[in-house]
Formats: structure tokens, sequence, C-alpha cells
């Protein structure tokens, strides 16, 4: 990843609708697979970026000690201006944590720029507690990908059933599985196919995101709405795929 891109996430993510909304569903699914208030517990970002989740899941879960690992060090840096300690550089293989030691880990927009997506998968079930969960955001539907996706250094986007079965293969049991952004999916399936090719796939030059405040306020809008529609509703297509899993339990 490009290091000004750091530097942009730590802007924007306070107020970007997408940055927000992402927020907003982790904090659902914990809440709808955890719904024990107050309960001590640890939880780690994985790919912490800015470190703004973390800081965020604190506050609203004080009992709970967040802890975050990123590739680069760009990102501990930001990380660190925010005040949090818990912060390390992760080598790319191995997490540097015992096994067993969260009740959490949020895997957001970050299996999508790994290779070897199982092995990080047996990681993360790894270090996980008996009966904790992975909550698990990617990239959806790979007729989507652009070169968009290659500026982001995406190696893949995910198909459901793709992406429920590394996780059932980790150790890991899908509890939920969900489309994410299905207005959004047209919007940028439709750029896709008016794009001209580069290098075989379509060529994309404009953000699906926006930074007109008064857009960014109405997108967020209908995304918070959405997250809560997906609690009833199975959206056929999305921009993403979410997933929450539980490492077995073993009676």
């Amino acid at each position: 990843m490009q290091k000004h891109y750091y530097a942009l996430r730590y802007q924007v993510d306070k107020d970007e609708w997408r940055a927000r909304a992402k927020r907003a569903l982790i904090f659902q699914l914990w809440k709808k697979f955890h719904p024990q208030a107050g309960k001590k517990g640890r939880m780690l970002d994985f790919g912490c970026g800015s470190g703004l989740f973390i800081s965020e899941f604190e506050k609203r879960y004080p009992a709970i000690d967040g802890y975050g690992i990123d590739i680069a060090q760009e990102t501990i840096s930001f990380c660190k201006k925010r005040g949090l300690r818990n912060v390390y550089k992760f080598s790319g293989r191995q997490i540097p944590f015992p096994a067993g030691t969260f009740d959490l880990v949020t895997v957001i927009d970050v299996l999508e720029h790994i290779k070897d997506d199982s092995m990080t998968l047996r990681e993360i079930n790894r270090v996980l507690k008996r009966g904790g969960l992975a909550i698990i955001l990617v990239p959806g539907h790979k007729e989507l990908y652009s070169t968009r996706d290659i500026r982001l250094q995406h190696v893949r986007r995910f198909e459901k059933g793709e992406l429920e079965d590394k996780c059932q293969k980790a150790g890991l049991k899908v509890m939920l599985s969900k489309n994410v952004d299905f207005l959004l999916y047209f919007i940028l399936f439709l750029m896709c196919r008016l794009a001209p090719k580069k290098n075989g796939v379509p060529h994309l030059t404009r953000e699906t995101a926006s930074t007109n405040r008064i857009l960014n306020e109405l997108i967020y809008g209908y995304e918070v709405m959405e997250v809560k529609l997906l609690q009833y509703i199975d959206f056929p297509k999305g921009i993403s795929i979410a997933v929450a899993a539980r490492k077995y339990v073993i009676h």
C-alpha cells in the first residue's frame, strides 16, 4: 500500500461514510454474538490501520482491552498518535500472540491483500479463545475487480461460498455470511461495465466514496439503514461480504 494512503485514512476514518458504516456493522455483529455487557476480554484488530476502530471499540466496551497489528510501520505510528499502546508491527506470517488470547478478532478489508489467506485464517483461529468470534469483511464478487483493486493491491475479490469454505477449513464455524452494500453494488457494476479496459480489467479512475459533506451524510444514512436490515434480509449481491465465524468449541 502506498504510504500516502495511511495518512489519508488517519484523516478521514472518523467521518467518511464507509468507515463509519463498517464500524456500525461490526458493533452490531459483536452485540448479536456476544451480548454480555461489561464482560472482561481482549479484542484484536488484524490490520489496524490508523487505530480509530480500536479506540472506538474500547470507548464502547471499556471492559475489553484492544490490541492491533499491522504490516506497515506508518500505521503503528498513527495508532500511537491516538494514544494506543497495544499495537505491534506484524511480520506477515505468524500473529505475535499466544494461542487462545482473544475473544474477538476483526479482519476488516485486509484478507484480500494476503496471498496465502488460508494460512492467515488458521492463525486467526489459533489466537482465538474457544468460542471466540472472528468478524471478517472483504471486497465481494469477482465481476467487480478493476484497476481500483490493483491500485489498492488487492490479490482478489471474494465470492461468499469461497470465503465460507476457507473459514470452515481453518477451523472456524460460520455463524453468519452476508452481502453488504447492496445498492452500491449496482453503481460499481455499471461503472465496471462502462469503463474502458486496461490490462484486461475495467479501468476505474473515480472512487465510489464521496468527499462532499452532504452526500457523505446521505450515503451514511442509507448505509446505517442497510446495516439494520441485514439482521432480517439476505441481499443477493453487495460490494463487500461480511462473515462472523466462531472457533469450534469441542465438548
